[in-house]
C-alpha cells in the first residue's frame, strides 16, 4: 500500500478495478483506496495482475504492506 501522505499509516480498498490475469500498464488504475477521502492507486509496471492480496472492502492495510502482485510475463502469474 503506498503512502496516500505523511501521516497515513494505513487506508481501506474500496473496490478493485482490475481482476487477476488482467495486463497492466503504467498509469493504469488498480484500485480505489480510502481513509478521509477515494484515492486511485495507479499500476508502476507493464505486466500482468497475478495476484490481489488485498481486495474490495479490505480494511486497515498497512503503508507498505503489499496489496496485490505484478507478473511481467502472462506465463508466470498463473505460478504466483
Amino acid at each position: 500500500m503506498p503512502s496516500l501522505s505523511p501521516t497515513i499509516t494505513e487506508a481501506n480498498i474500496a473496490r478493485c478495478l482490475k481482476k487477476e490475469g488482467d495486463q497492466v500498464a503504467p498509469g493504469e488504475v488498480l484500485c480505489e483506496e480510502t481513509d478521509k477521502g477515494t484515492v486511485e492507486m495507479e499500476c508502476m509496471e507493464e505486466g500482468y495482475l497475478a495476484k490481489i492480496i488485498h481486495g474490495d472492502g479490505a480494511k486497515e492495510i498497512q503503508v507498505g504492506e503489499i496489496s496485490v502482485m505484478e507478473a511481467l510475463h502472462k506465463s508466470f502469474y498463473k505460478k504466483l
